[in-house]
């Protein structure tokens, strides 16, 4: 296990707005395997992003008053996530970065990238951003 559980939990109830009891087991296997059973959930993960998934997933079931479920899912593509555009004045901050990658990370999607433009300076590298409109 290459993470936290228990501070990826708190971010993803946090992301989730669940303020609720939250018991999780979790253990290895080569997809995502949730399940519950009066209220102990147990998850089933081959990576962070199931892991995160598995308890966004947990919630939804808690929410909805299952009282015994099991759902699986398998990642049929390695990588997926979303491209922000953070040119021209649209660069978010480091908190809302965050609160960003906890929101993706409870949809198990696994990759962000910042998009930029040559709008910025790079004193060390003054051709960058050349004849860009500065």
């Amino acid at each position: 296990m290459m993470f936290d559980p228990i501070e990826l939990k708190r971010r993803i109830c946090n992301a989730c707005a669940y303020d609720g009891e939250l018991s999780v087991s979790c253990y290895c296997a080569d997809h995502l395997i949730v399940e519950g059973q009066n209220g102990s959930i147990s998850i089933g993960y081959s990576s962070t992003a199931d892991f995160c998934r598995g308890i966004a997933l947990a919630i939804q079931h808690l929410r909805a008053s299952d009282a015994c479920f099991r759902e699986e899912q398998t990642r049929r593509i390695k990588s997926s996530g979303v491209m922000l555009d953070c040119s021209y004045e649209g660069m978010p901050t480091l908190a809302t970065l965050r609160s960003y990658i906890d929101y993706m990370a409870a949809m198990g999607l696994n990759l962000l990238m910042l998009y930029t433009e040559d709008t910025y300076e790079v004193k060390k590298y003054p051709q960058m951003g050349y004849q860009r409109g500065r």
